[in-house]
């Protein structure tokens, strides 16, 4: 099976930081219809930073698609996150979206509070966004 990818020259383009994926053109393929999971990770969680988008929404639809549940963490696309979570939901997996800054440790807490509810407590984590000041946060917990 061949997919049919657009090619260079792209259109100039440019959004406010946070973007948007509907925004984009081409649009970028995250595996929506490409990738086909395993079972590699059935049964287990994800936490996924910044899963709305890019890199973190291509990693959220291949860890619903290996048979992880799937928390998001997104800063405040929230019509991108929504479209991941239904995804997510359409392969049989639990999807729990939660907006805020992780750049604020309160935020961060909340994340890994609400994760313990998502699937079984064993589970991958993955930053796929800007870590902000993660290491001052790690050095503040010590």
């Amino acid at each position: 099976m061949s997919i049919d990818y657009p090619k260079p020259p792209y259109p100039s383009q440019k959004q406010p930081m946070p973007g948007s994926t509907a925004k984009m053109d081409p649009r970028p393929d995250h595996g929506e219809t490409s990738y086909k999971g395993s079972g590699r990770l059935k049964g287990l969680k994800a936490v996924i930073t910044g899963g709305d988008s890019g890199i973190g929404r291509a990693v959220a639809i291949a860890y619903a698609r290996e048979g992880a549940d799937v928390l998001i963490s997104y800063l405040s696309e929230k019509e991108d996150a929504e479209e991941v979570k239904a995804l997510i939901e359409g392969e049989g997996r639990k999807a729990v979206l939660i907006s805020g800054d992780i750049q604020e440790p309160d935020h961060c807490r909340t994340v890994i509070q609400k994760a313990r509810g998502v699937g079984r407590h064993r589970h991958p984590c993955e930053q796929c966004c800007p870590p902000g000041d993660v290491q001052g946060y790690w050095r503040h917990q010590r």
